[in-house]
């Protein structure tokens, strides 16, 4: 599990080789990025 936060948003080549990998592969990372993007365009109603 990789958690960053403000203070680690930046993870070094070999962990970000295996976070891609990660992210591309279904499941719990997968899901999150996936979702993440998917609200992006949320708005919230007035």
């Amino acid at each position: 599990m990789l958690i960053l936060d403000e203070a680690t948003a930046n993870v070094d080549p070999q962990n970000e080789q295996l976070l891609i990998q990660a992210i591309g592969e279904p499941g719990i990372y997968a899901d999150f990025v996936n979702g993440r993007k998917r609200a992006d365009h949320w708005k919230i109603a007035e």
